[in-house]
Parts: structure tokens; sequence; C-alpha cells
């Protein structure tokens, strides 16, 4: 009875005394009316997250899946401790849109421990694209995988990542570092 009486008092919004001393701490302080919002990522019309950022000393437009933990910085930072995890999304997705059409020999991805499939399209100078995937089991925990971009001749003006559970997982995609090759 005791119980069902605390569930319709919490129901209800009212405290129920639970015989320990509380101490009252003071109320948090609030922030002022007029204080900036921290400025927010842009959601892409794809339903992307747009991200600016420097990667290897040039300016990089980067669009990524939605995380719910984690930056884009932390994906560049090459401290495996560090990760951002997608919110609900597999495969992730980073596009790396290069200011400046870059020479790329492959990527290096460390995720979380989970068996990968990688894919990565290359946007060539001039015109075309090139993609290259594959497909890692069996991988040891939080595993470093790297995919080599063979014959890739022309210099890259954006770079498709996708990075995907092939057993589905929970639907999320922990990225601890992504490194250029």
């Amino acid at each position: 009875m005791r119980i069902l009486v605390a569930l319709c008092m919490a129901a209800l919004g009212l405290t129920v005394a639970c015989g320990r001393k509380e101490s009252s701490a003071p109320a948090p302080a609030t922030q002022p009316a007029t204080a900036a919002a921290p400025k927010l990522p842009e959601t892409a019309a794809s339903g992307l997250v747009r991200d600016s950022m420097e990667v290897e000393g040039q300016t990089v437009a980067i669009d990524h899946s939605p995380f719910d933990l984690g930056r884009v910085q932390d994906l560049f930072d090459r401290d495996k401790d560090s990760f951002a995890r997608t919110a609900h999304a597999n495969p992730a997705v980073v596009t790396l849109n290069f200011s400046k059409p870059r020479s790329i020999k492959g990527v290096e991805v460390t995720t979380a421990t989970m068996n990968i499939a990688l894919k990565c399209v290359a946007t060539l100078e001039g015109d075309g694209e090139k993609t290259f995937s594959r497909e890692y089991r069996n991988l040891p925990a939080d595993p470093t995988v790297s995919l080599e971009f063979p014959g890739l001749s022309r210099p890259v003006t954006r770079l498709r990542i996708e990075i995907a559970n092939p057993d589905g997982g929970d639907g999320h995609i922990h990225i601890r570092t992504l490194r250029l090759l």
C-alpha cells in the first residue's frame, strides 16, 4: 500500500520522505536571458551535420552523421581514448570536402569493438569517382583498419567515408580516430 501511495504522490509531483536526513543545496544560478547560446553545427539538407575544421594543414568542410557523443574534432585528434558516436546511424558517414584538391593513398579508421564494413568514394579533380570498399571480420578490441586506394592517380576534391557494422549492432558507430594516408 505504501508503494502505491508513493507512486501516486510521485506522479502528482509530490515528494515522499524516506527517513533519511536530506541536505538542502542552493539552487543553481540561472543564466541571464541575454547570454548567447553556443554555436551549433549546421544540418545539411541530407540530414548530415556540417562542420569545418583544419585537417592536416587544410581547412576542410565536413558533413557527417549526427553524433550523440563527441565532436568531429575527436575523429582527427589521433587520441584513441576520445571518440564520436553516431546517433542511430549505421553506416556512419563522414564526407571531407577539400578546399584544395589533395592526393590520398587511403584511410585508416579506429572504431570501438565490432566487425567493420568500410566504403570510400573519392571524387577526383576534373571529373569522375572511384569507390573502394572492404569488410573486416574477427577483429581485436577497438580495431584499427586501413583501406588503400590503389590506382588513384588524380587528386581528390571530396572523400565520402562510410563506416558500418555489417552485423547491425545497436545503431551506434563509435569512431575513435580517422586518418588520411
